[in-house]
């Protein structure tokens, strides 16, 4: 086996799912006035996170079950021909079918190319270290990708954003076709279908309601159909996966305690990891009046650091066991979402991009931790299932985190404005203020007093981060001090 191959291979499919997700962000308003469909736009970004994110636990099972390379390869080929169909749509229904089947593929890469790491490396110092360079992989595509969706779409066609994957998505699998060696038993598989139906029609329901509530509207009556939905379809996914002979998530895992904290853990890092991607540019562009791209590059010392922090979590996990690192970076959380908290208008710029890199290092280690830990906690032919339900528990921590906190910001904003008897405020204005090139119409005094009225309403939220970075350094006292090893436990 050439593992520095296939770690191309992984590196080359990550970056691809990745860049998938931002890229279409710079080219959507090409799309929308070439195939007339503005108000379909949404359906085009939420189909591809919703397919992403309900199959993840399902193609983690059916690794375990018939081989990485197999599942890996059939995911990318679904990421290809989604890619392939989105590139040729002509309208935008077409255009939401096809990114359904490409969501479905990328579905598949992060959990097995996380599962192959573990595979191929069984010292967690150096699996940390690889896992920590595929999210630096994946922190960078969210960079990238809309510098590439801009160049295809000025110098070329927004169809090029689809077509790019082709080529090196065939180099991904033909690399890890050709340099990974697995073994896989042969024998008869058996497939959870009931869990597998019952689990998707719950997620699904919970991610639909998540995005209504996002929008408002936490009350409705749909939003509140699919919470009963979930809650229900998730009792009868645990009855089945009781008396199912292959269950899609064997509920045993769950009594491991490194396993329980660590996804609980992984939850809350990435619901405060998306608010801070979310809010930290709004707080530049909207309260300091800078532009898209000096916004974007106070998020480059969290990408650039997250590397170093996933390399100090291997040496550290080896030589202080988990809770020890769990603690070192979850208080580094905390230090930053201290530093959030203080921050004032009159702070300026050059305070968060300090506070960027200690995100960074906190989430370089807390993110490539709990990943190592789940993989450890576990023997190898659960490692695939378990390595997916950490990377669902990421996803819905990002889902929800985004949802809720969006709620509470334009909550804290509506209390703002009405304490400033400023309710004739109306949302158009409130976004020209965010878009710095279209702040000239507003008078001075006005625009200053939206512009502190904007931050302190950044600022709220702020201080829920640094609430929930202290609950994930008590989450940690739930975490044993060694790292767990199944495999030797049942040997």
């Amino acid at each position: 086996m050439n593992r520095s191959m296939v770690m191309i291979s992984i590196f080359i499919a990550t970056f691809l799912a990745a860049a998938e997700s931002s890229i279409v962000t710079t080219a959507m308003p090409k799309i929308v006035g070439s195939l007339q469909g503005i108000e379909l736009m949404n359906g085009v970004f939420t189909v591809y996170l919703l397919a992403s994110t309900v199959t993840v636990l399902i193609f983690g099972k059916l690794s375990d079950l018939y081989g990485r390379k197999l599942i890996f390869t059939v995911g990318a080929v679904f990421f290809l021909i989604g890619s392939a169909l989105c590139g040729l749509a002509q309208t935008m229904e077409q255009l939401i079918a096809f990114r359904l089947i490409q969501g479905i593929g990328a579905g598949a890469i992060l959990p097995v190319t996380q599962t192959i790491i573990a595979d191929i490396y069984p010292s967690e110092e150096k699996r940390a270290r690889m896992i920590g360079l595929t999210a630096f992989v994946w922190g960078g595509a969210g960079v990238v990708g809309p510098l590439l969706g801009g160049f295809f779409v000025d110098f070329v066609s927004w169809h090029w954003i689809f077509y790019f994957n082709l080529p090196f998505g065939l180099v991904a699998i033909i690399f890890m076709l050709v340099f990974l060696k697995e073994k896989v038993e042969k024998s008869k598989k058996t497939i959870d279908y009931l869990g597998i139906l019952a689990f998707s029609s719950g997620i699904f329901a919970l991610l639909y309601a998540v995005q209504k509530g996002g929008e408002g509207h936490w009350l409705s009556w749909p939003v509140l159909l699919c919470m009963t939905a979930f809650v229900v379809l998730m009792g009868l996914f645990v009855w089945i996966e009781t008396k199912a002979k292959e269950p899609i998530l064997p509920l045993a895992m769950f009594r491991r305690r490194p396993i329980v904290a660590s996804n609980l853990i992984q939850f809350l890092v990435n619901a405060i990891m998306m608010g801070t991607l979310v809010y930290m540019p709004l707080w530049f562009q909207g309260g300091l009046g800078t532009g898209a791209i000096e916004a974007g590059l106070m998020l480059a010392p969290l990408a650039v650091v997250w590397a170093f922090g996933s390399y100090l979590c291997g040496k550290m996990l080896v030589k202080r066991g988990m809770r020890v690192t769990s603690l070192a970076g979850n208080m580094v959380l905390v230090l930053s979402g201290a530093g959030l908290a203080a921050m004032q208008l009159s702070s300026g710029q050059y305070g968060f991009y300090l506070i960027s890199a200690l995100l960074g290092l906190s989430f370089g280690i807390t993110v490539t931790l709990y990943t190592v830990v789940v993989q450890s906690a576990v023997v190898p032919s659960l490692s695939g299932v378990a390595t997916a339900t950490n990377s669902l528990f990421r996803s819905l921590g990002q889902m929800l985190g985004a949802s809720v906190f969006g709620s509470y910001f334009n909550s804290r904003l509506a209390y703002r404005l009405s304490a400033e008897n400023m309710e004739d405020v109306n949302i158009v204005q409130m976004n020209r203020l965010i878009d710095a090139s279209d702040t000239s119409q507003f008078p001075a005094s006005l625009l200053s007093k939206l512009q502190h009225i904007l931050v302190s309403g950044i600022h709220d939220v702020f201080i829920v981060f640094l609430g929930l970075a202290v609950v994930c350094v008590l989450a940690t006292l739930l975490l044993p001090k060694s790292t767990p090893n199944a495999a030797k436990e049942s040997a």
